[in-house]
């Protein structure tokens, strides 16, 4: 059991001897300040019940970021697209699937709510950036795009993010070697044509880190946290936000402490950053900040967790698709140093109030004879599913990625350990850490899980409904098949969905019930109007089924 000087530290702590937790609220764009734009802000504090109207507000507010900032240079991203076609091995390495062999730097990965699944790997033999695509829940993987940065050099960070709606783009972002160290962001579409590149940043700073991610709402922004993971106190992290799909990017704040950990968006106009210090007498404190409008640069909050003084890495925040927003459980994983000892455990802490406080730290994976870290955390990226999964490696002899889920009503509660890889043993490192994947509609529960093999050669597939993985209860799966059409709507939807159900429930952006239907067979028409027979105003709407299996959410846009 790990106590001792654990426990006493926890004594100091409490009796006032703890260190002040640095702040990571740096400096706003001075374009925050501007007058049209703190008049921008009341309009939108004015009308903060109308979804629509506060974006829309929000994207002249970026005209205005963009009016005063550096424009970016419109050179094709310092990306080089491959034109000549290649092949994945698609064999299997036992159960594990093999999407690759040889040295591999770094990966990403992202899903689609129609069970699309994509996976972005940097590959050390020739430099360059592939990423393929699965339509079968990762049975069989297919080429989608590749790509190299100009001039030719080994990517060592990079993202993927996958859009929505008529701008389902993919998003490639990867650390490119101009000045030190930049960002870019390939772009196709899902077919892999339509390929383009944009700078995300491009200057003299020194970049060799950054996290990137898109909201859920339509239409959506994509935002990335760029900085130096090396930094030292005067060192900034810079945040920042496209409203175009990438064309465009304006700085809105300078943080202080963020770098080494992620950028995550949940249900409605909620964000949240979480990274660490990363220098004495701060590495053991992990920062935590949340924002409540599209990373409005005047919008963030701060709070943060230390539960000792010894070192923590790694830091990945994520919240539930609950809502409203304001009542999500967020987790934030972490790898922690125990007594500065040199074993590596994973833990956790989690919030029920969207962030604003926290539980104690708790061990998620807390051997005595094995490193366990290196965690991912993933959301159920659904409005009003309320599951998480997380996974880590336990470096055993035979290294071994698993995975645990819980849910929201019990944050606290993980599931027995699930293994996901079965015949290869995994690869450490943060930027090749096994990555979290769901797929909508498979024949399971949870997430899958891309990984590196050991020594950082190969890359690989495997999941819980391959059948090579412990079985879970198939009652906890979200009702499959819930689908809306058309959407947007003008007149009426409508509802289909496997099964019977006990009721379906429209909301309002409020969270106000609009309608309710009570037993409903296994589909219905919703005519855009509430209980009285009043047509509702155009806006944003969920639809909430509640089954015996489960509940599902739809976002509704009414226009």
């Amino acid at each position: 059991m790990k106590t001792t000087l654990s426990a006493l530290l926890f004594v100091a702590l409490a009796t006032g001897l703890a260190l002040e937790p640095p702040s990571s609220l740096g400096t706003m764009t001075p374009a925050a300040r501007d007058p049209r734009v703190q008049a921008l802000r009341a309009e939108q504090e004015a009308v903060k019940n109308d979804p629509a109207r506060v974006k829309a507000l929000e994207n002249r507010i970026q005209e205005i970021y963009l009016e005063t900032q550096p424009a970016l240079p419109q050179d094709g991203g310092g990306i080089t697209f491959i034109t000549e076609p290649w092949e994945l091995p698609q064999v299997g390495d036992g159960p594990d699937i093999v999407l690759d062999t040889g040295r591999i730097l770094a990966t990403g990965a992202d899903y689609e709510m129609n069970g699309s699944m994509y996976v972005a790997w940097s590959r050390a033999r020739d430099s360059s950036v592939r990423v393929a695509k699965s339509t079968d829940h990762g049975n069989t993987w297919q080429p989608l795009f590749s790509f190299r940065t100009a001039p030719v050099s080994p990517v060592r960070r990079l993202h993927l993010v996958v859009g929505a709606g008529d701008s389902a783009f993919v998003y490639v972002p990867v650390l490119h070697p101009d000045n030190n160290g930049d960002v870019t962001c390939a772009r196709a579409l899902r077919n892999g044509t339509g390929l383009t590149a944009f700078w995300v940043s491009h200057d003299t700073a020194t970049i060799n880190n950054f996290t990137f991610c898109r909201d859920y709402l339509s239409p959506y922004y994509l935002y990335c946290c760029a900085g130096n993971e090396d930094h030292g106190p005067a060192m900034d992290d810079y945040i920042l936000r496209s409203t175009n799909f990438a064309k465009n990017w304006a700085q809105t704040n300078r943080f202080r402490f963020v770098s080494d950990g992620s950028y995550q968006a949940g249900a409605g106009q909620y964000l949240y950053v979480a990274g660490h210090a990363g220098f004495s007498p701060y590495r053991g404190h992990v920062n935590l900040l949340v924002n409540t409008l599209y990373g409005a640069p005047d919008s963030w909050r701060e709070t943060g967790i230390m539960p000792d003084t010894f070192e923590v890495r790694y830091p990945v925040m994520a919240p539930s698709f609950y809502y409203p927003p304001s009542g999500a459980t967020v987790w934030v994983l972490y790898s922690h140093n125990f007594e500065n000892s040199g074993d590596w455990d994973t833990r956790y802490a989690y919030s029920t109030d969207a962030g604003l406080t926290w539980s104690p730290s708790y061990y998620l994976a807390g051997s005595v004879s094995a490193d366990e870290w290196l965690g991912d955390i993933k959301p159920y990226a659904d409005p009003g599913n309320t599951w998480m999964n997380a996974s880590y490696i336990s470096e055993e002899t035979y290294r071994t990625v698993y995975r645990h889920y819980c849910e929201q009503s019990n944050p606290s509660s993980w599931s027995d350990t699930l293994r996901i890889n079965t015949t290869r043993s995994a690869g450490t490192g943060q930027e090749v850490r096994p990555l979290l994947v769901y797929s909508p509609g498979a024949p399971g529960t949870g997430a899958g899980c891309v990984f590196v093999g050991s020594g950082l050669n190969g890359l690989y597939w495997n999941a819980p409904w391959t059948g090579t993985a412990v079985s879970e209860e198939l009652s906890r799966r979200t009702p499959v098949g819930f689908d809306v059409r058309p959407n947007p709507l003008t007149s009426r939807a409508a509802f289909r969905w496997n099964g019977s159900a006990q009721n379906l429930t429209v909301l309002d952006a409020a969270g106000r019930v609009v309608r309710k239907f009570d037993s409903p067979a296994s589909g219905l028409t919703w005519d855009c109007r509430d209980a009285s027979g009043t047509r509702v105003a155009a806006g944003i709407y969920f639809a909430q089924l509640l089954t015996d299996a489960g509940a599902a959410t739809r976002l509704l846009v009414v226009e």
